[in-house]
């Protein structure tokens, strides 16, 4: 696992961000894990459909494979 949010974070402080971490459960054995949270944005703010929530895989920063 890489650790390019830690290394995201530092930078963002000083601006007062931080990259949100959500946390999923696995159904199969009911592990719980962390992934970086991806925030999606309406295009049409007519439609009342609720937001999907976006865990990556995959590191946006590095491209690494992120561990479950």
């Amino acid at each position: 696992m890489c650790n390019c949010t830690e290394e995201m974070n530092t930078k963002l402080e000083p601006h007062g961000g931080r990259l949100a971490m959500g946390f999923a459960i696995r159904k199969s054995d009911m592990t719980m894990f962390g992934r970086l949270l991806i925030q999606t944005e309406k295009n049409d703010k007519s439609k009342r459909k609720p937001l999907p929530v976006v865990f990556a895989s995959y590191c946006p920063f590095c491209g690494a494979k992120c561990d479950a």
